[in-house]
């Protein structure tokens, strides 16, 4: 008897090849979601431990956050990435420095992992970030991460009057922790990158207009991912009268300019 040794037809191999494609663009997207959904429990549990952390720090230092310098007047020689001779903002840094008070608990490195946002795909690796820095040694980057502290947990409530903003740097002093008057609805530590976990974002980048999906730490020790349009309006400083632009700037500074200050709330 003569066994039969006829194989696939080219018909055949192309209907198994369709149904598999098929399969798989129905199952990537899942597994898009599901890795962006791990990637967004891990940032929230990131700012979650920052915000212990700083809390622990402000029991040891007069209830207030890191101060990266005491005396807001001139910049300090040790500032890292300096702005412009004449910049009138760059005391501003003093909420994307926090870290750099406390970087034993960072191990003294200034690339530590937690200090970077899990859905940050941008960065392929520390080591490209040292490189575009010049820097060999990861103990010398210590400039801003994807993490901020709230502006108003450094400014005098005065200089947030709705009717009269006025973010001079004589106003910068830290506020203590006890004065913030609604802890559940004041932002504290804020994933103040790109939104990352914005799914319109991740597909069209800059051009996506706000409102934004934003992971926001609040006084009180919580985190949550929420939409900026459920945030009350902030105040923008030293408006730049780029339309596009200040409509971004307003969606952060619903965050960090509060009217009022640790006197108000974000929500």
């Amino acid at each position: 008897m003569v066994r039969s040794s006829r194989g696939f037809s080219l018909i055949e191999l192309l209907v198994v090849m369709g149904v598999l494609a098929i399969v798989l663009s129905l199952a990537l997207p899942a597994l898009s979601k599901a890795k962006e959904a791990a990637r967004r429990a891990k940032c929230l549990a990131q700012i979650r431990n920052h915000q212990q952390l700083l809390f622990a720090y402000a029991i040891s230092y007069d209830d207030q956050v890191p101060y990266i310098w005491s005396k807001v007047r001139t910049p300090p020689d040790e500032i890292p990435y300096p702005p412009p001779p004449g910049s009138p903002d760059w005391y501003l840094a003093v909420s994307s420095l926090w870290h750099v008070p406390m970087m034993d608990s960072f191990g003294g490195n200034g690339l530590h992992e937690t200090l970077f946002c899990p859905s940050n795909t941008e960065l392929d690796s520390l080591e490209a970030l040292m490189h575009e820095a010049e820097v060999a040694n990861p103990k010398q980057m210590q400039g801003t991460r994807d993490y901020s502290l709230s502006n108003a947990l450094f400014l005098d409530p005065e200089a947030l009057d709705p009717d009269d903003p006025n973010p001079e740097h004589r106003y910068y002093v830290p506020q203590r922790l006890s004065e913030i008057a609604f802890p559940s609805d004041k932002a504290f530590l804020i994933d103040s990158g790109p939104p990352y976990h914005d799914p319109r974002w991740r597909r069209v980048g800059v051009f996506a207009t706000p409102p934004y999906d934003q992971i926001v730490g609040w006084s009180d020790g919580s985190a949550v991912l929420l939409n900026t349009a459920e945030i009350i309006p902030g105040l923008i400083m030293n408006p730049t009268g780029d339309t596009d632009l200040d409509r971004i700037r307003s969606e952060l500074a619903k965050l960090d300019f509060t009217p009022w200050g640790v006197r108000g709330r974000d929500r």
